[in-house]
């Protein structure tokens, strides 16, 4: 089914793609100014990004007409034939200084730094990553003023005809099956008739979107007949970045890096919301990773141990900025920009002669035959309990804290002193269920 579920998302994303060809075919670029007269807010903002400001005339650091006519990334020169000069800009001491870097950046870059880049006329029509670069060329756009005549959705494809390529686009579609791309799609059809409006908070972009700018949010109903029926935009780009405004936060993040992830890896029910301080889960809880993590909602386990408290998601599911969303252990090799880059999660904090895969995959599976004990014995007691109250009652602990280890999904690995708690309370608790019959 994930796998029916994947491709049928890749072929909706197709679809999309190839639409956006049509348009670039057939629409000229027109630059960004033109677009400031009617998304005035937008463009401010996006006037102030590394994407507006990748290329910029050299004048703005003083240095034009000495052989340079453009300043890429606030640090590299390039001349009027587009190559790269052996001199580069200190920011820090607003100076000009020797460079290693060399080649064309016409030829080899541009095609990513520029808006209508002609690769066979080695042209470009506009200077930077404009508007257009992601929604496309804005001829007809502006006289129609019609959605269907320029470029505009929650989809990836915006982003990945520069950030693929080993980057981070084609890196989520590495993730394992259906990864935060295909959620949606496969999410739709696995629950079938128990998606609920609720799951689609943290599944869809369109909806997820919606819950930021304070829209309307679509119900289910209308992904699956409605209006919004081809739409199945999962966790894209988007939902976690901002695409036209510089943030407090790196990488134009809309929140920051540990709210991103754990506004829905939680276990609660309220978007943004992990389980308050001092609560505890009433039934067996979903996707409890952040309370995992803090080490908080369990029964009978004193709350607060946080064997990671100093790490974020991100720092082991994110390590050097990859966007698999896979803990590097061990090492994960990738080649963005073509430069090979190493992921190892671990060696951040452990010695990597101690923190081995073998070690961590025994951890895991030993974890998981206690797991798998305790719900075989919870299975044998609860159906001995038939009948008494008391006893019921008290094996619902343990199920919740049995729940708890297994939706966090880590195998122990988020938070291994609590979650070892977790278990002997719970086997604390099939005891005690036991006396109870």
């Amino acid at each position: 089914m994930r796998a029916k579920a994947l491709i049928l998302t890749v072929l909706c994303l197709s679809l999309v793609a190839l639409s956006s060809v049509a348009l670039a075919a057939s629409a000229q670029y027109v630059g960004s100014e033109k677009c400031a007269t009617c998304h005035a807010e937008q463009f401010e903002n996006w006037q102030k990004t590394g994407h507006a400001l990748i290329v910029q005339d050299a004048s703005v650091v003083g240095e034009k007409g000495k052989g340079f006519k453009y300043l890429i990334a606030d640090q590299y020169f390039v001349d009027k034939d587009g190559n790269y000069v052996p001199k580069e800009w200190n920011s820090a001491t607003k100076s000009v200084e020797p460079s290693t870097r060399s080649g064309s950046w016409l030829q080899n870059c541009a095609s990513c730094h520029t808006t209508g880049y002609d690769a066979k006329k080695l042209t470009f029509a506009e200077a930077g990553i404009g508007c257009e670069s992601c929604h496309g060329p804005g001829s007809k756009h502006i006289k129609s003023f019609s959605a269907k005549d320029i470029i505009c959705n929650p989809g990836n494809e915006m982003c990945t005809s520069c950030h693929g390529a080993n980057r981070q686009g084609e890196q989520m579609g590495m993730m394992n099956e259906p990864g935060h791309l295909g959620i949606f799609e496969a999410a739709l059809i696995e629950r079938g008739d128990g998606y609920s409006d609720r799951c689609a908070t943290c599944h869809s972009a369109t909806v997820i979107l919606a819950i930021q700018k304070g829209e309307k949010v679509p119900s289910v109903d209308e992904f699956r007949t409605g209006s919004l029926k081809n739409d199945r935009y999962g966790i894209t780009c988007v939902v976690c970045h901002d695409p036209h405004k510089v943030t407090e936060y790196g990488g134009q993040l809309k929140t920051d890096s540990q709210t991103t992830c754990v506004q829905c890896h939680t276990a609660t029910s309220n978007f943004q919301n992990p389980l308050p301080a001092g609560e505890l889960f009433a039934k067996a809880p979903k996707h409890s990773q952040a309370e995992g993590l803090r080490g908080r909602g369990a029964l009978g386990v004193t709350e607060g141990i946080a064997t990671h408290s100093q790490a974020t998601c991100a720092d082991c599911h994110m390590t050097n900025g990859n966007h698999i969303f896979k803990v590097g252990t061990p090492e994960i090799t990738l080649t963005p920009h073509g430069r090979e880059t190493v992921f190892n999660s671990c060696v951040g904090c452990h010695s990597e002669s101690i923190m081995t895969a073998e070690r961590l995959a025994t951890f895991q599976e030993n974890n998981m035959q206690r797991v798998e004990a305790l719900v075989a014995e919870y299975e044998a007691v609860k159906a001995k309990a038939a009948g008494n109250d008391n006893a019921l009652a008290i094996l619902e602990k343990a199920n919740v804290n049995l729940g708890f280890v297994q939706s966090d999904g880590s195998k122990g690995v988020h938070n291994p002193e609590y979650f070892r708690e977790v278990l002997t309370a719970a086997e604390v608790f099939i005891k005690e269920a036991k006396a109870a019959l």
